[in-house]
């Protein structure tokens, strides 16, 4: 057996073996030169009858007292041949039953302290006693076979003087690819070779701390491959109470730590699942819960905040073709940077960042805005480092971008990219149907204060045609009345100037009544059409007026122009340059006519002081921009209106040749 021991230990060396055969099937004993009892495994204090620490260092006839004297002799043959023996049988009744056992006494040799015994009890199982000795091993080969056979790692490291490995058995090999002799060569191979990160905790093993508890460590394989071990040791001390070696078992648990780790990955892959789908679920009931484009903005930025850590996130709708517009924020205030930022518009054309999110309607990630050539730094933004923005889809079409940033370079990845497109659908959902319930909503305000200004035209309308019929011609009806009233004495010179009288009121009320039925509706519209009645009108307007108007006109004698889209055309034409001789403080207006295979344009513009149009239009202040819009729409077609205060008006109407009825 000594063979098989570390060369210049002591005889604190078969400690060593000790954590490994505390529990063996075999019975064991150690005894010093004196044959003194150092150490009983617990089976072999059941067999005796004895507690293993109860005759530590009592002589062996006094623990073996039941077969002293066959024991003697054992001991005593093991000493003088320098052999084992195993010569004696005897039975012993354990818990009521009679087993029947064969009892080994081995020499052990030790250069300091000299030799020692060990005695090992092997029971004989289903064997015939005539058989017993051909199933029997010699004991030096048995506990060769358990410490060099074992699956698990047995070792002991010396403290002191000269650290280093006493012990290491072959499953090193196996287990971290570096054979016992490499160990022995090499004190420092286990701090090489242990994780980095657990680097302090070896030290901390190999100072006598964890002695007795299970402490797991990484190391790394010969191959690269990483390595887990449950490391079990004991603390061994000399007499004098000081550390001097560390006994230890190592088994390898990679692949149940594997199976924990996956496990764990699992569990958490499943948390995250459940928190993703709860905040989805939220995002939903909060986005539909509301027709308010704000409040909806609001509440995607709150629940993005919940899938993503950003540090701020905007909102931006598009409006017209190229803006993009910023409509909410959050997390500005932090970096002195809230103020402004709502309704700060960008030209998507010219962002470098933003246009490809648009065009291509995918998100774009900026890791580090530093090193990105693409990134324009604007005011309000300078603390963004990195940076992704996610288009806004309803159906195929674009209809905004929420952007979210982190002042840390690096941060996001593809992951957090997908967790918030997971919002983007249902807040386009959202947004789209505030939209239409906000135009909805403001189509309905439009067309009642329409209809109230219509009423109210209506009966400005009908009160001035009273006031003309009454005032004008019906004065001039009643003096007809007076002047046709004659006496039969009359003269007839004053007769005939009487006559005269009456044909002029007839003449002059003949003229008033034109007045009143071209201004309300030209006949020549119907009887010669669009174009002559434009230049009626005009040059009417400009004897009227005082104001010079161009008319320039294209195609309109290639095209058959309707009836009713020449009276929207007229209508508008009117309209515009009434609001410009109320208005514009012009002398000179240009109106442009022409007509294509589909469209029948107007435009009118003039040079005036200009007005605000959305400010105009949602205050619903001009009947006459409302009633020209509603009459265009009537008819199928746009109405744009172009205005900056001191800078005049543009107004444009795009009628389609067709009525709508009849495009099918």
């Amino acid at each position: 057996m000594n063979s098989h021991l570390p060369q210049g230990g002591s005889t604190e060396t078969m400690p060593m073996l000790w954590t490994l055969l505390l529990d063996a099937p075999v019975g064991i004993a150690l005894l010093d030169p004196e044959m003194r009892v150092l150490m009983l495994n617990s089976l072999m204090a059941e067999l005796i009858g004895l507690t293993s620490l109860e005759y530590v260092r009592h002589h062996a006839s006094e623990v073996f007292r039941d077969h002293a004297p066959a024991v003697l002799e054992l001991l005593a043959q093991a000493a003088s041949s320098g052999v084992s023996k195993r010569e004696v049988q005897f039975d012993i009744l354990v818990q009521g039953r009679s087993h029947r056992w064969i009892l080994h006494a081995y020499p052990l040799f030790d250069g300091q302290a000299g030799p020692g015994y060990g005695l090992l009890a092997t029971e004989i199982r289903h064997t015939a006693e005539s058989e017993a000795p051909s199933v029997l091993i010699n004991s030096e080969e048995r506990f060769r076979l358990l410490a060099e056979n074992a699956v698990d790692m047995i070792y002991r490291y010396r403290i002191t003087p000269d650290p280093g490995f006493e012990y290491v058995s072959p499953a090193a090999t196996t287990m971290l690819g570096y054979t016992p002799e490499e160990h022995y060569q090499d004190p420092h191979l286990s701090s090489k070779i242990v994780h980095p990160s657990d680097r302090l905790l070896l030290q901390t093993i190999l100072s006598g701390a964890h002695s007795g508890h299970p402490v797991m460590l990484r190391w790394q394989h010969r191959n690269g491959n990483l390595v887990w071990t449950e490391q079990r040791n004991r603390l061994i001390r000399d007499t004098l109470g000081r550390p001097v070696a560390i006994e230890g078992i190592a088994r390898d648990v990679t692949d149940r730590r594997r199976t924990e780790e996956a496990l764990i990955q699992a569990l958490e892959a499943e948390r995250h699942a459940r928190h993703v789908a709860e905040v989805l679920h939220s995002a939903n009931l909060a986005l539909t819960r509301s027709l308010d484009a704000d409040h909806v903005m609001v509440a995607l930025l709150e629940h993005l905040s919940s899938l993503v850590p950003y540090d701020s996130a905007a909102v931006l709708l598009l409006e017209g073709d190229d803006r993009l517009v910023f409509r909410a924020a959050r997390g500005y205030e932090r970096f002195g940077s809230a103020e402004g930022i709502i309704g700060l518009s960008v030209d998507v054309g010219a962002d470098p960042v933003l246009k490809p999110i648009v065009e291509r309607r995918r998100s774009f990630l900026v890791m580090d805005t530093a090193n990105a050539t693409r990134w324009q730094v604007r005011p309000g933004f300078g603390h963004i480092r990195n940076w992704f923005g996610v288009p806004l889809l309803a159906g195929e079409t674009v209809i905004g971008v929420f952007c979210l940033d982190k002042a840390e370079a690096n941060f996001f990845t593809p992951e957090h990219v997908d967790m918030a497109e997971l919002l983007a659908m249902p807040a386009a959902i959202a947004l789209q149907n505030a939209r239409l319930f906000g135009e909805v909503t403001s189509g309905r305000a439009r067309m009642r204060a329409l209809s109230e200004r219509l009423v109210a035209v209506q009966e400005t309308e009908r009160a001035h045609l009273a006031r003309e019929l009454h005032d004008e011609i019906g004065q001039m009806l009643t003096s007809l009345s007076l002047a046709l009233t004659v006496s039969d004495r009359m003269p007839v010179e004053m007769l005939r100037e009487r006559i005269a009288q009456v044909q002029r009121q007839v003449n002059q009320l003949t003229t008033q009544v034109r007045t009143l039925s071209l201004n309300l509706r030209p006949a020549m519209l119907d009887d010669l059409g669009l174009l002559p009645a434009l230049v009626w009108f005009t040059r009417r307007y400009g004897d009227q007026t005082g104001i010079q108007v161009q008319l320039q006109h294209a195609g309109l004698d290639q095209q058959v122009i309707t009836p009713s889209v020449g009276a929207t055309a007229y209508r508008v034409v009117q309209e515009a340059l009434t609001n410009v001789a109320r208005h514009a403080k012009v002398t000179r207006a240009l109106v442009q006519v022409w007509a294509t295979d589909a469209i029948l344009a107007v435009q009118v513009m003039d040079e005036g002081v200009g007005f605000d149009v959305e400010l105009a239009l949602t205050a619903y202040s001009s009947s006459g921009l409302i009633g020209m819009q509603e009459r265009v729409r009537l008819a199928g077609g746009y109405l744009t209106v172009e205005s900056t205060p001191g800078e005049g008006v543009r107004v444009l109407a795009e009628i389609p040749l067709t009525p709508p009825e009849e495009r099918f």
